[in-house]
């Protein structure tokens, strides 16, 4: 099997106009924003064809959105050996929007004024978590621990000094950028203090799809939540990151929440993203799986080439997710601006990330072509070694 990143050369990826490559001078090499440089799968080129053709591009039905429902609850059958009810689920445009939205109608039921909207994070941690669903709250940072896994004990104290006052933490499920994969006995945990201290719980788990079955873990495989959301997407592991579309589900007194979406969700919603939604859960199977190999094989390369490259880099990532954390504080004054400047290599600075503590720590986007991968490393050592 052809490994999938390698089916588009560098010259096919600078015809895109996204922001990853769209958004770049053609001497930078990117590998920061976390689009995966892979062809559609052929159900999602149908779909998009089927559409185009019929200039299908009205508004979503009722029909779309049953659908949509359906079919993800079928493609989690298949993949988790699971029933999943969709009677709590509703369709956003998107994670971050949801997470946004919902996060505000939880702050409005409870009448918090502007220092009383309490939103915990665990850096490192991906960014729009800070710059925007926590937008204009009070922002707290329980970090992860030196394992990159969650910090329980300082989160239970953080939830303590936030007992009844409104309050959310935002859980990153596997974590960006660390790869981490919380575990059930974790996930069991969380849930246990935030409904003790009575913390709003959002899981945005929009990388799960990328997980072979039985690593990864939802929260929705956790019972007895008091008061929270988790959110899926197909839009990272099918390549479509434009195509914005989510499932919500809710759990406990958070179903209220669903009940008091905004009526302008449903203008907002796009019948592309959806049909191409249904399209991947229903027949990109064969897809997801050679997705995981070739990312696997992505991985691997990378090792090798840091090893030998850029040796004294530690290196953190578990194929959860596309990108890896690494620690460039061996290499002084080594960082995402040097790279940059220096290298003419695009990566995501460390303390994006939630704090100054990760000054030295850079982000890698593994999901592209092995010889741009190859290219930017060699780029990075050049630059070090000068």
């Amino acid at each position: 099997m052809k490994n999938i990143f390698n089916i588009y050369t560098e010259n096919d990826l600078r015809k895109r106009t996204s922001k990853k490559w769209g958004d770049k001078d053609r001497s930078i090499i990117p590998l920061d924003i976390a689009e995966v440089d892979v062809p559609f799968d052929s159900s999602i080129v149908k779909e998009l064809s089927y559409l185009t053709n019929l200039t299908d591009c009205g508004y979503v039905s009722q029909k779309d959105i049953a659908e949509y429902k359906e079919t993800y609850a079928k493609y989690y059958a298949r993949h988790h050996k699971k029933s999943l009810s969709m009677k709590n689920a509703q369709i956003y445009p998107g994670v971050i929007a949801a997470s946004r939205i919902l996060s505000r109608i939880y702050f409005e039921e409870k009448k918090a004024t502007r220092l009383e909207k309490n939103i915990v994070i665990s850096s490192p941690v991906y960014p729009p978590f800070i710059t925007t669903v926590a937008e204009d709250c009070k922002l707290y940072d329980v970090p992860l621990n030196k394992q990159w896994r969650l910090d329980l004990p300082n989160l239970e104290k953080k939830f303590k000094d936030l007992k009844s006052k409104p309050a959310i933490y935002l859980l990153c499920n596997p974590q960006n950028p660390t790869g981490t994969v919380h575990t059930k006995t974790e996930l069991k945990e969380l849930v246990s203090i935030c409904n003790k201290y009575q913390i709003f719980l959002i899981s945005d788990e929009i990388y799960s799809d990328m997980s072979a079955p039985g690593y990864f873990n939802s929260l929705l495989c956790v019972g007895g939540i008091n008061e929270g959301i988790s959110i899926i997407s197909p839009s990272k592991a099918y390549g479509m990151p434009g195509l914005k579309s989510s499932i919500v589900f809710s759990f406990g007194k958070a179903n209220s929440l669903l009940e008091k979406t905004p009526k302008a969700i449903n203008h907002i919603l796009n019948h592309y993203p959806i049909r191409c939604a249904i399209a991947a859960y229903s027949k990109g199977d064969k897809y997801l799986k050679k997705f995981r190999k070739s990312l696997d094989e992505n991985f691997s390369f990378f090792s090798s080439l840091m090893k030998e490259y850029l040796p004294k880099a530690k290196i953190y990532y578990t194929k959860a997710i596309p990108l890896a954390w690494v620690d460039m504080s061996a290499y002084k004054g080594v960082n995402a601006k040097f790279i940059f400047k220096k290298a003419k290599v695009s990566v995501n600075e460390g303390t994006s990330f939630g704090s100054v503590d990760y000054k030295n720590f850079i982000r890698f986007n593994v999901a592209t072509n092995q010889n741009i991968l190859k290219n930017g490393i060699l780029r990075i050592s050049e630059a070090i070694s000068n």
